[in-house]
């Protein structure tokens, strides 16, 4: 669960009138790999302990141009 109540103050650089996690417990990436300014990857750290535990690219399930109707 990510801060489910938004209980917590994450960010370093504006003040909050929350307070700071007093630890991470679970980190969700967004990533845009191929840089076209859409977010395309998504990642999952369920510990906190700074390793991906799951990863996925919306690219994969991509449908190709010629399939799409116009």
């Amino acid at each position: 669960m990510v801060d489910k109540n938004a209980e917590f103050h994450g960010g370093v650089k504006t003040p909050s009138p929350k307070p700071q996690a007093p630890r991470v417990e679970e980190v969700v990436k967004y990533t845009d790999t191929d840089n076209n300014g859409f977010l395309d990857t998504v990642e999952y750290d369920y510990d906190g302990d700074r390793k991906i535990d799951f990863r996925f690219s919306l690219l994969d399930y991509a449908v190709p141009a010629s399939r799409i109707p116009t």
